[in-house]
């Protein structure tokens, strides 16, 4: 089983994890990810924060908790930690504020003011200038010819009839969940 995908924060997901045993003469092997949907995103975009932290081996939730709170890398803390996470994965996944606050208060059970995550969506553009350059062309590129290419691959993913004008007016006035996300998740 791939025990990444059962949650460990719930007393829930820790009773199925201690349930999961190996066999007898067999043993259960540990490989996480290491955020390889940023590392990938990194390299495809070329945003230079991002391939800097994970060349420099920085846990790049660490690296963004420390630049939202203006801390030493060394002083952040659990939770800016957390919320550095939560705002990564929803950066790189065009989550919007309404999503990153529900997202923060069920991960963490942090409750912050809506008016922190409207801020983080609208700094996007000054924090990471390259990802968020690079994930507007993609979008725009993706309602011009209706399809994706997959990096590394080349396969094509269909998305006729995506329209990122219409989307962008919507998902940021509304923060309502559409395709977008899945647009940037199938490059």
């Amino acid at each position: 089983p791939n025990l990444q995908n059962i949650p460990i924060r719930t007393e829930i997901g820790r009773e199925i994890r201690r349930a999961i045993l190996a066999p007898p003469g067999w043993q259960l092997i540990s490989a996480d990810y290491s955020q390889v949907e940023l590392r990938i995103l990194a390299d495809v975009a070329g945003e230079e924060l991002l391939v800097e932290a994970f060349l420099a081996d920085q846990d790049i939730h660490a690296v963004t908790g420390a630049r939202l709170f203006n801390v030493p890398l060394a002083e952040v803390t659990k939770s800016q930690r957390g919320l550095g996470k939560t705002i990564n994965f929803a950066e790189a996944y065009w989550a919007q504020a309404k999503r990153m606050q529900a997202t923060c208060l069920k991960d963490l059970g942090l409750l912050l003011p809506i008016e922190f995550f409207y801020e983080v969506v609208q700094s996007r553009p000054l924090r990471r200038p390259v990802l968020y350059a690079w994930q507007e062309a993609h979008l725009w590129e993706v309602t011009k010819k209706g399809y994706s290419i997959v990096p590394f691959t080349g396969q094509s993913r269909n998305f006729e009839g995506y329209d990122y004008s219409y989307r962008k007016n919507r998902i940021f006035l509304e923060d309502k969940k559409d395709e977008t996300s899945e647009v940037l998740n199938h490059p």
